[in-house]
């Protein structure tokens, strides 16, 4: 650790402090922190718009991957030149829009092992500082997913948006790695990176219907009973977002929907799954207010959902 910090001086030319080197770096020693099989990643500005069942994460010994091409960003081309660097492999998607953010934990230790051996060193903190570029940004999820799809493939079910690009992505991957068909199947994201997409009414419309389908309609909720379900599946993205974006892709969208609230209400049932219940955001609006800290920017519990 102290290793660490003495190089954190030679990373304050990075584009973000020393501080949040430090936050990245630590992002590769996630599996030590748990004896849990499969870890849940969400960054701080990250938000669940639906309630997260078992089959959101887990199919045929599978873990969900979700994805998308969003390589025209100047930053998801910064991720994939430090990725490239880390690992000696191109991104296939990005894997920062969707969260949680489902892998195995071996799979943490398994790509850090993977750099060291790369970087021929025993040292995390040397080969970090060399993958680290310069003047770059950097997404350690992308660094770990792009591991399991080259290294580990096989224990993750993918679901790639391509954006209808499949072709020109599969010209960046190498032989024996390209992009398929099955890959690029929609599947529903139960959250999303407010940093790039906050829409509070997916929050409360997935609030709504998880309340819904178990028999219990709420004040305030009205509006989104009738609603197609979407704008939830899409999170209140409709012009990035390829897996629903013709009629015949959106009907399939409903389906999955209809197929993950059916698996919500069974989850409910049988106790496996805790409904969401917004007192608990009065709780944490009452000790922010006791502090005197406020964020204006949101509406309060009470003022958003009518009552708490």
């Amino acid at each position: 650790m102290n290793h660490y910090q003495k190089k954190t001086s030679t990373l304050a030319g990075k584009v973000r402090s020393p501080q949040y080197s430090r936050q990245l770096w630590s992002s590769f020693f996630l599996d030590l922190y748990t004896q849990d099989e499969i870890l849940a990643w969400m960054d701080t500005d990250s938000a669940i718009g639906t309630p997260v069942t078992s089959y959101d994460i887990l199919k045929d010994g599978k873990i969900k991957a979700i994805g998308q091409d969003r390589f025209p960003l100047s930053w998801v081309r910064d991720w994939d030149a430090c990725t490239q660097k880390a690992l000696g492999l191109t991104m296939p998607s990005d894997f920062m829009l969707f969260f949680p953010v489902f892998l195995w934990r071996s799979t943490v230790t398994n790509c850090r092992n993977f750099i060291l051996k790369r970087f021929k060193t025993n040292n995390f903190e040397d080969a970090f500082s060399q993958f680290y570029i310069r003047g770059k940004l950097m997404s350690p999820i992308d660094v770990i997913m792009t591991y399991a799809w080259y290294l580990e493939h096989d224990k993750y079910e993918w679901h790639l948006d391509v954006n209808n690009d499949k072709d020109e992505i599969n010209d960046r991957l190498p032989t024996g790695h390209k992009i398929k068909e099955e890959d690029t199947t929609a599947e529903v994201a139960t959250g999303y990176h407010t940093g790039y997409y906050f829409d509070v009414d997916s929050i409360k419309r997935g609030y709504c219907l998880s309340h819904y389908v178990t028999g219990k309609k709420l004040p305030g909720c009205e509006p989104f009973y009738a609603t197609s379900g979407v704008s939830l599946y899409n999170l209140g993205v409709t012009t990035t977002n390829g897996f629903c974006d013709t009629p015949k892709k959106q009907q399939y969208c409903k389906l999955l929907l209809a197929r993950h609230y059916r698996y919500v209400k069974e989850e409910f049932m049988t106790a496996q799954t805790n409904p969401i219940d917004v007192t608990l955001m009065q709780k944490v609006e009452n000790m922010a207010k006791d502090a005197k800290f406020s964020c204006a920017r949101y509406r309060t519990c009470v003022q958003y959902f009518g009552k708490c």
